[in-house]
């Protein structure tokens, strides 16, 4: 059993030993060393002489990158409008549809009055029948 825990110990030696020697060691980064990589890069940087073909060809990407954002916002926009204009289509149906069913349940009641009314006249018919009977 001790022997077990031997070799344990040695085999974990090995692996201390193996992971110090692969690493090398590194310390903390100074202060100093901070400051001054902060304040070079408050520093504005130093111009850089660029070629006419050089500013030519990054005003083109500038160029193109509007376009594609103009495009894109246009194309956005485009989507909103025939969203809008398709939502609004189909209130218009939907108060069109309402409103013929209204106007459907208009003439039914029109057409249930008037059949109420010819069964009025019809009662009263046969009550003048009956009148005319009695009388003769």
């Amino acid at each position: 059993n001790n022997n077990n825990n031997n070799n344990n110990n040695n085999n974990n030696n090995n692996e201390l030993s193996k992971n110090n020697t692969n690493k090398p060691k590194t310390e903390p980064i100074s202060l100093e060393t901070l400051l001054k990589e902060r304040e070079q890069q408050l520093q504005p940087k130093k111009p850089v002489f660029v070629s006419k073909e050089e500013r030519e060809k990054l005003a083109l990407q500038r160029r193109a990158l509007e376009v594609e954002e103009r495009r894109k916002r246009l194309d956005q926009e485009k989507l909103q409008r025939q969203q809008w204009l398709q939502a609004a289509s189909e209130a218009k149906a939907a108060q069109v549809a309402k409103e013929r069913e209204r106007e459907r349940e208009r003439e039914r009641e029109r057409e249930r009055e008037r059949e109420r009314a010819k069964e009025r006249e019809r009662e009263r018919e046969r009550e003048r029948e009956r009148e005319r009977e009695r009388e003769r």
